[in-house]
């Protein structure tokens, strides 16, 4: 069940805020110069939604709570590495947030 919570916070929760900061963007996100707090909110609500379908509200809380402040987080000099790496390097939520659920 934690895969599948994870599996599903890392989704929603990568490709919600998206489009929600994409249309509703005004308040920039304190921990990014790209992104807007409007879309990690929604992000956070959606994922953590999702991943009460799979696991205990209070560990989707937390797993969804992390998930989107680590993909909130610029990290310039993880970005430039080779698309072999990413999903483990570059978006975090993807193997720390069984860890955050399991918290």
């Amino acid at each position: 069940d934690i895969a599948l919570a994870s599996i599903t916070i890392l989704a929603l929760g990568d490709s919600i805020p998206y489009f929600v900061g994409k249309r509703t963007a005004k308040v920039r996100h304190p921990l990014s110069d790209k992104k807007f707090l409007e879309g990690s909110i929604a992000g956070f609500i959606i994922a953590f939604l999702g991943a009460m379908l799979f696991i205990s509200p209070a560990e989707a809380f937390l797993a969804s709570m992390f998930a989107m402040t680590m993909e909130a987080v610029d990290s310039p000099n993880l970005r430039d590495l080779p698309n072999s790496t990413a999903p483990d390097s570059v978006n975090p939520p993807n193997s720390l947030s069984y860890w955050a659920a399991r918290a």
